[in-house]
């Protein structure tokens, strides 16, 4: 993503925080990043490892990704999209999850 302090990064589907908190780390805590999930139960984990990590340049938001332009008009420097979130352990049992459609 070639991170460096002072830009301004959105991770789309952030929730546990592990690449967000990545970001700020890089980036300096002096940028951006904007910590996104759909998921309410996972974004209490969101916030928790933020807040446990003491960043303060990172906001964290619950926006459905898909829309997320209609809610947030600024423009980022760097975008990350895990998307399906590799922490959905589920796809390696059940392939079929990768066609479902639906929110968590």
């Amino acid at each position: 993503m070639d991170l460096r302090p002072g830009l301004d990064a959105l991770d789309t589907c952030a929730a546990p925080g592990g690449k967000a908190t990545y970001i700020a780390q890089l980036i300096g805590d002096k940028g951006l990043v904007i910590a996104n999930d759909i998921s309410l139960n996972r974004i209490r984990a969101l916030v928790s490892n933020i807040a446990r990590m003491g960043f303060r340049s990172v906001v964290v938001t619950r926006i459905d990704a898909r829309k997320i332009d209609r809610v947030i008009t600024r423009r980022f420097e760097r975008i990350l999209v895990d998307a399906p979130c590799s922490t959905e352990g589920y796809i390696m049992i059940d392939p079929s999850r990768k066609r479902k459609t639906g929110l968590r």
